[in-house]
């Protein structure tokens, strides 16, 4: 089974609003291993795993800061107490712990702080 295209980065690249350079790093990608997946036009599974958590973040952040993009990104890159001080775009790299970053969006939807 084949992972996502890698137009699915360029996109969200623009939507963020921050550099393809960034984006590979934020996914974990070697230089390398990214020119080399920009000529297969396709991200691993694994890649495209991380990529969906990170477009899911971002979507629930850019509802939770009501349609602010900025804002979400910028949420997103910075410690965050009640994830235990960590950046919120640091911890996409298992479902375990994309799952805590959006469970925490939830308590902040709905006003639970702890």
């Amino acid at each position: 089974m084949n992972g996502l295209p890698i137009k699915v980065l360029y996109l969200l690249s623009s939507l963020m609003g921050v550099t393809q350079a960034s984006m590979r790093d934020t996914l974990r990608i070697p230089s390398t291993t990214f020119q080399r997946r920009k000529r297969d036009g396709r991200f691993t599974m694994n890649e495209s795993n991380r990529l969906y958590s990170l477009i899911e973040v971002f979507s629930r952040s850019t509802d939770l800061f009501e349609g602010d993009r900025k804002a979400a990104v910028e949420w997103m890159t910075k410690k965050v107490r009640g994830l235990g001080h960590e950046r919120p775009i640091n911890m996409l790299d298992n479902h375990a712990n994309t799952q805590a970053v959006l469970d925490f969006i939830t308590r902040l939807e709905y006003g639970v702080y702890s």
